[in-house]
């Protein structure tokens, strides 16, 4: 920015303004909201089936805590379970269904029902940057950054109507989050809202860069280099899937260990150690309120089954013998790191 574009301001020019309230951002303020939707979702679900089995959920909460060594101030059962095998793909791309995964932000409850639908933790994290002020002398400065912010709520406002309108079509066409809701874009059902999706996405881009150019004019010298950063392209990648090949390039995300290797290291006697969980109906389950979460969840009947003959049937004497132990051996129990890729710039596979 230079003096003549910018020039010194008189002292009726550094006089503190009340600026004009800007339209409201509905992700902003809604995000809270549809996670109270996804709890609320929940809860009539039990409403419409009593066959939940909350206390032995809570037994095993306490025994995973137990045995593992894990922290209720930071862990969370997550159902339903999702399959970690995604495709390796070269540097540069990432799988749909690992994006989906690895960028959700997990539901606030002890025991979250994973949607890939979700809100993503970039987007997050950026709206955060968007609603830190920039501080700047130039009034005409701070009005240039004062009409790209209403712009940039707008446009984000339309992209979250299409996501949401998406997300409720998915969410009436899809059980247990398979194919994942990227996916399901890239299907026959999911098509047009994918349509949609791009385009409002692609306005929001435009307006975001033009919000973080502005910020980066601003004395908040840290702050315009995270919105650069955020928004850079060096740290994105497109979807390996045919099917999404028009959607705009996403956030990197890699895991530690492909599955298929970590599965291969076990076999071979070479992986992490296993363990058992053991416990009884006559014990007292977990208070799910003294978690992270500070909320008692109800759970359906998702986990208390077996296979018999190929189909999966749902054992009920837990709930009504007092005297039922149980023992659940594990071959190997392990962390998998999740963390943010390289990009493009990587040298390694985004997998």
């Amino acid at each position: 920015m230079s003096d003549s574009e910018y020039p010194y301001p008189c002292a009726s020019d550094t006089d503190d303004s009340q600026d004009d309230v800007g339209p409201l951002s509905q992700f902003r303020h809604g995000a809270q909201d549809r996670r109270l939707l996804e709890v609320a979702r929940l809860d009539a679900g039990i409403a419409a089936n009593s066959d939940f089995d909350d206390k032995p959920w809570g037994l095993l909460y306490r025994a995973l805590i137990d045995s593992i060594g894990l922290s209720p101030d930071d862990f969370q059962l997550m159902y339903p379970s999702v399959p970690w095998d995604w495709p390796r793909t070269q540097a540069g791309f990432i799988a749909a269904a690992q994006y989906d995964f690895c960028s959700t932000a997990p539901q606030w409850s002890a025991i979250g029902a994973y949607v890939s639908s979700g809100d993503a933790v970039h987007q997050a994290y950026q709206q955060f940057l968007n609603v830190i002020p920039a501080q700047t002398e130039y009034r005409s400065l701070r009005q240039h950054l004062h009409d790209a912010d209403d712009a940039l709520v707008v446009a984000t406002n339309h992209y979250t109507l299409a996501t949401t309108s998406a997300a409720s079509a998915y969410a009436n066409q899809v059980d247990d989050n398979r194919p994942s809701f990227t996916e399901w874009l890239g299907s026959r059902g999911g098509a047009g809202y994918q349509t949609r999706i791009v385009a409002a996405e692609v306005a929001m881009n435009q307006a975001q860069s033009h919000y973080a150019a502005l910020v980066a004019q601003c004395e908040s010298a840290e702050l315009g280099q995270a919105q650069l950063r955020c928004s850079s392209e060096q740290h994105q990648v497109r979807f390996a899937d045919l099917n999404l090949i028009k959607l705009p390039k996403v956030h990197d995300w890699q895991v530690e260990q492909q599955a298929a290797d970590w599965v291969a290291k076990v076999q071979a006697g070479k992986g992490p150690s296993g363990v058992t969980l053991g416990f009884s109906n006559r014990e007292a389950p977990y208070d799910f309120g003294q978690t992270w979460a500070g909320r008692r969840s109800r759970i359906r009947q998702l986990f208390w089954q077996v296979r018999i003959n190929g189909r999966w049937e749902r054992i009920d004497e837990f709930e009504f013998d007092n005297k039922l132990e149980l023992s659940l051996d594990f071959q190997a129990v392990d962390r998998i790191g999740i963390r943010p890729g390289a990009g493009t710039t990587g040298n390694s596979p985004a997998a």
